[in-house]
């Protein structure tokens, strides 16, 4: 990086919008040029005055009712009667990890990384030299399931089936990988779609076994808490969901739930609020023991 580059960045890295990356290059210019250090140094102080002066005035509240009262009423806008969500590429992807943002945050020594699609503008490409990264530092990619809903577009489609394979690659060369959902963030995913999406997934290339996995002793260690939780062991915390089906059966039948331990105290059962879980039938005693039609299978909680 030259000053001319440097100089263009240096704002940019007093307000915190920069990446990883980009930020590393521009502090290790500035460490070896004493008029780019300067220049640095100076823009920092000023902010920090700036910061901390008296520079603000509250409107007093007699100017404030009378702007109020001035700004017209924004007018409702028409809702159809039975409107559909139909995601779109951005909705779908907006929260997911970039590429170059993945890479940065991998040379960085990050302990995780959300979402980890690897989307980029090229598409959904996962980098070897990436993965094998991952791997060595033992960067947590903690992946959203991604799922094919009515009505989705053919590109996303596509990107969900990307993704699946992205997954699988992650897994495959032993990188830590945690299943989780990012539910309630639209329509299409309501807060209680988690044992859909593990059954979906468990459609698509993957084994029961690796889905409860990553959505129980994966997803505890990945928070620090695999030394008591994800696991069915004496020792660990006794929060344990009882289900209608084994693991090498249908996993849809993780939304028959049978009863519900928490701490070891059976807690009650109510229907989903979103209809996704069937209700309770009948509670099994507390005492229920382990069967190949009853197995317990740990929550992480």
């Amino acid at each position: 990086m030259n000053c001319a580059e440097s100089e263009v960045l240096l704002h940019a890295l007093i307000d915190g919008e920069l990446d990883a990356g980009h930020a590393r290059e521009v502090e290790a210019h500035a460490a070896t040029c004493a008029a780019c250090a300067e220049k640095l140094a100076s823009f920092r102080a000023m902010r920090k005055a700036i910061s901390g002066a008296a520079l603000k005035e509250t409107a007093p509240p007699h100017l404030r009712n009378r702007i109020e009262q001035s700004l017209t009423p924004p007018v409702p806008a028409a809702v159809p009667a039975q409107s559909v969500f139909r995601p779109t590429r951005r909705s779908f992807f907006g929260g997911f990890a970039l590429g170059a943002g993945l890479s940065a945050a991998v040379a960085a020594g990050v302990d995780g990384i959300e979402h980890c699609t690897f989307l980029n503008e090229n598409g959904l490409v996962a980098s070897p030299d990436v993965i094998d990264a991952i791997v060595a530092q033992g960067v947590w990619c903690g992946v959203t399931i991604p799922r094919v809903v009515p009505g989705m577009p053919e590109d996303i489609v596509a990107l969900v089936q990307g993704i699946w394979r992205n997954i699988r690659q992650l897994m495959d060369s032993g990188a830590h990988v945690a299943l989780s959902t990012d539910a309630g963030v639209d329509p299409a995913k309501p807060h209680d779609v988690l044992p859909l999406e593990l059954a979906d997934l468990s459609r698509h290339g993957f084994t029961g076994t690796e889905v409860l996995t990553g959505a129980t002793a994966a997803a505890a260690a990945s928070c620090g808490l695999g030394h008591r939780k994800g696991h069915i062991a004496p020792g660990y915390d006794a929060d344990l969901l009882a289900v209608a089906a084994g693991v090498d059966e249908d996993l849809a039948e993780l939304c028959d739930v049978k009863a519900v331990w928490r701490s070891g105290t059976q807690v009650p059962l109510q229907p989903s609020a979103h209809g996704q879980c069937r209700p309770l039938r009948q509670r099994p005693s507390p005492d229920l023991p382990p069967t190949s039609s009853h197995p317990l299978t740990c929550s992480p909680d």
